[in-house]
């Protein structure tokens, strides 16, 4: 799946706000560094609108099916996705008007209304015979502060599944069961730990820990079992896959011999490893990934590793990965095609590109930063400070706009009052 144009009339901080997804066109920088999948990295101050356009995709899909009255205002959703292993299709969700029907059009083949059970109406199809033309999968990975996103769906709920909603903001505090069950994502990483993949050595490298290809089990049918370390071997993941066990942790060991595991892992740690199977136990192609800032609870080294980790691990996959995020070593990791600035609800592309620059030009090129308390004194003093003093300020400040600004005062090149 590939988005390829937004248009939203109103919605939280959008208003009439539109955005153009550009096709990348360099294989060097392209196919062979993010394989199949496409990444979008959002950037810009708070309250410019990021969240507003992602949580506003989880809500229509989520209500498509059965509530698209829940669906705010007119709007226009264009993307394509495969249909056939060879045959791709341009499809667009739309309203017209901000109470209207909803429409769902695949180029070609149909332009028709979107009804809940039937299509037996001229120019309607049925919500079940339109799945097809729907993104896969859409997966959240966010916080909800706010109910911004919608919940997720109850265990019983008759009907679609097509948003998957993982609020990172349930495994705070000691009680961690809001959050929903990691089984199939473990799995499935265990399936990459018995091959020793690529991930997975990626992963081992920034936990500084060894996978022991042992993880937690527990009984579906029988409660009265506690949970139990076994190895992982074909018959665990068979029992996992027929719905017989929840594999509920995956061990690590600790250069010093000490066991790591989601239960005694660092904020940082587990929040890296909950978000990765967050998304590893539900994509598939044609999936939307939507993933906002995660770089919290993350050191800059591993800001710079988690693009990397990404694409490593979700490369296979014909998907479409929205990142949100304020970190300058995420910014900087994709090409300037997939990086949007977002301003006071507009979308446009960054102001110039930004792939592996520095991070004062990705600070500049996207949030203009004002100068701290600190820095703002410190310019001041520098108007009448001595050679002396301004020699002693510049062994002091690090590489930086100051810096140089201070080496210039120095050289005579930026004081008037030197030459006397």
């Amino acid at each position: 799946m590939k988005l390829e144009r937004i248009q939203i009339g109103k919605h939280r901080r959008l208003n009439s706000a539109s955005i153009n997804f550009i096709e990348l066109n360099d294989r060097f920088v392209g196919s062979s560094v993010y394989g199949r999948s496409v990444f979008t990295v959002f950037a810009g101050p708070n309250g410019g609108g990021k969240t507003s356009l992602l949580s506003f995709l989880a809500q229509l899909f989520h209500n498509l099916e059965r509530f698209p009255e829940r669906v705010p205002g007119a709007f226009r959703v264009e993307y394509s996705r495969s249909i056939a292993p060879k045959r791709r299709v341009r499809c667009a969700v739309y309203r017209h008007t901000g109470k209207g029907p909803i429409n769902l059009q695949v180029e070609g083949l149909f332009d028709k209304i979107l009804t809940r059970e039937t299509s037996d109406l001229e120019g309607c199809i049925a919500y079940e015979d339109a799945r097809r033309y729907l993104p896969e999968k859409i997966i959240v990975s966010a916080f909800s502060f706010q109910g911004e996103y919608p919940p997720r769906r109850p265990r019983n709920y008759v009907g679609d599944q097509r948003v998957f909603m993982y609020d990172v903001g349930q495994i705070y505090g000691r009680n961690h069961f809001s959050f929903p069950s990691l089984s199939t994502a473990i799995a499935r990483l265990c399936e990459q730990i018995r091959a020793y993949s690529e991930p997975v050595k990626a992963i081992e490298g920034l936990l500084a820990a060894k996978f022991t290809q042992r993880v937690r089990v527990r009984s579906r049918h029988n409660y009265a079992y506690e949970d139990d370390w076994v190895d992982v071997d074909k018959s665990i993941l068979d029992q996992e896959a027929a719905g017989d066990i929840y594999i509920n942790d995956v061990e690590l060991l600790q250069s010093n011999g000490e066991q790591l595991t989601l239960m005694n892992m660092s904020s940082g740690q587990k929040m890296l490893l909950l978000r990765i199977l967050s998304i590893l136990g539900e994509i598939e192609n044609d999936s939307l990934v939507i993933l906002e800032e995660p770089e919290l609870h993350l050191d800059p080294s591993w800001c710079r590793q988690l693009i990397s980790l990404l694409v490593l691990l979700f490369r296979p996959y014909r998907s479409h990965i929205l990142i949100a995020t304020h970190s300058f070593a995420l910014l900087n990791s994709v090409p300037h095609e997939w990086l949007v600035l977002v301003r006071e609800g507009a979308f446009q592309p960054a102001p110039r590109s930004l792939f592996l620059a520095n991070e004062s030009a990705v600070a500049f090129a996207l949030f203009h930063p004002d100068r701290n308390a600190v820095e703002t004194s410190v310019r001041k003093a520098m108007a009448g400070a001595s050679m002396e003093e301004l020699r002693a300020l510049a062994a002091r400040v690090g590489e930086s706009p100051l810096r140089y600004d201070v080496l210039k005062l120095v050289e005579g090149k930026a004081n008037p009052a030197e030459g006397r």
